[in-house]
């Protein structure tokens, strides 16, 4: 079961449960979707229940809907290592997606507004989630640039999240930031 479960939150099967879970909740509780889509009114009950069990599947597939839990253990056992990002207070960060590196911060920071500005509201990414980095604070990183990354809180979702950026940043590509 546990194996299941990790190869479907790897794959994009929580977002298929979501939209199935919130299609079953509309038709449970309106009944019809224009011409093409009629639930019986004895079926009503039974596709709210499939709906709701279907959203709860969805969010549990999604992870990174979900609070990160405040554990201080990892996994592989490398540990994450802080950095200050742009004047802010430290972002730790495990698994990130590297838009790009420059020599210098204004190159970075230019290049995270311009990605800022192209990433569409349908691409389901936080723009708080991109981040301008100094790479020698990371023992994963080549040291001397800035690099502009997109934080992840595992693999799978980093690499979820790189398919959502291939178009707006075709160079990027996953890193485990710490290690």
């Amino acid at each position: 079961m546990d194996g299941i479960l990790k190869l479907l939150s790897g794959s994009e099967a929580g977002d298929i449960f979501l939209w199935l879970g919130g299609l079953l909740l509309l038709l449970g509780f309106v009944g019809r979707l224009g011409a093409l889509i009629e639930m019986p009114p004895k079926r009503r009950n039974l596709a709210l229940v499939a709906g709701v069990v279907l959203l709860a599947a969805g969010v549990l597939l999604e992870k990174d809907m979900l609070p990160k839990a405040t554990d201080s253990t990892d996994t592989a056992g490398a540990s994450s290592v802080p950095a200050v990002v742009e004047g802010q207070r430290p972002v730790e960060l495990d698994w990130i997606i590297v838009i790009g590196s420059h020599a210098s911060e204004e190159l970075a920071k230019s290049q995270r507004a311009d990605i800022l500005a192209s990433v569409p509201q349908t691409a389901n990414l936080d723009r708080g989630q991109f981040h301008v980095i100094a790479t020698s604070d990371y023992s994963g990183l080549r040291d001397g640039y800035w690099a502009v990354v997109m934080q992840a809180d595992n693999q799978a979702q980093a690499r979820r999240r790189l398919t959502r950026l291939e178009s707006m940043a075709p160079g990027a590509y996953v890193k485990r930031a710490g290690a």
